[in-house]
Order: C-alpha cells, then structure tokens, then sequence
C-alpha cells in the first residue's frame, strides 16, 4: 500500500504510519533506522509539518532517539512558527526544543504536577505562559517565581498564574506583558496586591488584567489595596456561598480600581 501512492491516499494513512512509527520505536522493538526514517518521511508527505504534530508524535514514540533525529530535518527555519507545549508534550519539547532553530514558543498546562523544568532555551521567543492549575488553586505550595525567573524577558506577552509578592515585582521586567491573570491566597495577598499596583506602571502594554481571590482562602483585611485602571479589569471571586457572599461583596468593593483610563 505504501508503494509510490497518491497523496491523498497517504493522508488519509496518517494515523496508521502513527502507529507504525510507534512500533518501531518501542523500546522491545530491534533498532531500524532505515525504517524510523522512512515511516517519518512518509507522515511528512501526509502533511505532518508543524512542531505540535511532531511533539505528539515523539511523545507517543516515547522520544526514541531515532526517531528525533529524523524529524528534527523536517523542522523548517521559519522563526514565527507557534509550538504549543500542553501537558501531554512536555517529554518531547524537553527533547525537541534544543535542537530546533527559533520558534514562537507557548506553554500551556493545567495539570498540577506537570513538571515544566527544562522546558526554557534562550534561543526561542517565549510569548505566553499559562499555569492553569497554579491559578486556580493557589496555596504556597503552587508559587510559579521560579519558572517566570527562567523566561527570557523580551517577549513575553500572556501570563496566568500565581506569584508571590517578589514574584509579582518581577514582572515589571517583561513590558511586553498585554496580559495577565494572577491569583492569590491569604499568605501574600497583601504583598501581589501591592505589587501589582506598584509594576503597574512598568507596564505599557498592558490591557488585560484579571485576579482571582478564592474568598474563603483571603481575609477581607488583606485586600485594601485598589487594582490598577487598566482597560480590561476582571475579579472572580471563587468559593462563595451564602455564608461568604457578604464577605465576597466587601472584597469586591476594597478591590475596585481607583479610576478608569
């Protein structure tokens, strides 16, 4: 079947080549690098040609070693090419990413015990950082300081997590950020709250802010300090019933900007 076909009966072999590739990559599997070439090539006729593809497919080869080289001369040079790291890419991207020239990088995990160390290399664009997870259920054990430490400054435009207070001040760095979306928990709600609005200014760019205050995790007297007049300004208030609902409104009330642009 795999003799010289038409191109569109090679698409539509996609899933198989696939599974395929799988096999000979599984490590039970006696090395076939003739054949690890050639099932890649094969899936880059099919119309495999973004990283993303590659990354799914590497990860599901368990990142043989083979097989990434051979995918690796099917990474074009074009620069402005988005690779999404998700959950489930993370292994390959580590494998991936530090051979391939420069990408337009976005990392984006929800789950909490993805590990996105070593997923940082100088020479790609970083523009969004989503940590779904640590902006959901923030706690001191969900602080994201040291993976923003490690993202290059310059492009940076799409942050969601949860910092704490000398996390937040290290925003003022990226000035590119248009976007951001932090959490806080009782412990440093203060310090982010005043941080914030003390990098507000730093900040140029940004059109986006959003904050998430789990109530029943935040005492009212912590929250005293107004967030910034940005464009866009968004508060959600989680965990709220009737017995928070009065607290929840004070919240609310002390978190409101000062003033609109």
């Amino acid at each position: 079947m795999l003799h010289f076909p038409p191109p569109e009966q090679l698409r539509n072999l996609r899933n198989l080549l696939l599974h395929v590739a799988g096999l000979l990559c599984h490590p039970n599997t006696p090395p076939r690098a003739a054949a690890i070439q050639e099932v890649v090539d094969l899936l880059a006729e099919t119309g495999v040609e973004r990283c993303g593809d590659w990354l799914s497919m590497l990860e599901d080869t368990e990142v043989n070693r083979t097989a990434l080289d051979c995918v690796v001369r099917h990474i074009t040079s074009d620069e402005w090419e988005d690779v999404i790291i998700t959950d489930s890419t993370i292994t390959s991207a580590r494998a991936l990413l530090p051979l391939i020239p420069s990408k337009v990088v976005r990392i984006e995990l929800s789950r909490k015990e993805s590990d996105v160390q070593g997923l940082i290399f100088e020479h790609h664009k970083y523009t969004v950082l989503h940590l779904h997870h640590q902006y959901r259920h923030p706690d001191q054990a969900t602080l994201c300081d040291s993976l923003l430490r490690a993202m290059p400054r310059s492009h940076l435009k799409w942050f969601t997590g949860h910092l704490s207070g000398a996390g937040t001040q290290l925003l003022q760095e990226y000035r590119g950020l248009g976007y951001l979306r932090l959490a806080v928990c009782d412990q440093d709600a203060q310090e982010v709250l005043a941080a914030i609005s003390a990098v507000h200014a730093s900040l140029p760019q940004l059109q986006f802010l959003l904050l998430h205050v789990p109530v029943g995790a935040v005492r009212t007297q912590a929250c005293t300090t107004r967030l910034p007049g940005c464009p866009v300004v968004g508060l959600v208030l989680s965990g709220v019933d009737e017995r928070l609902l009065e607290e929840a409104v004070q919240i609310a009330q002390l978190l409101q900007p000062t003033q609109r642009p």
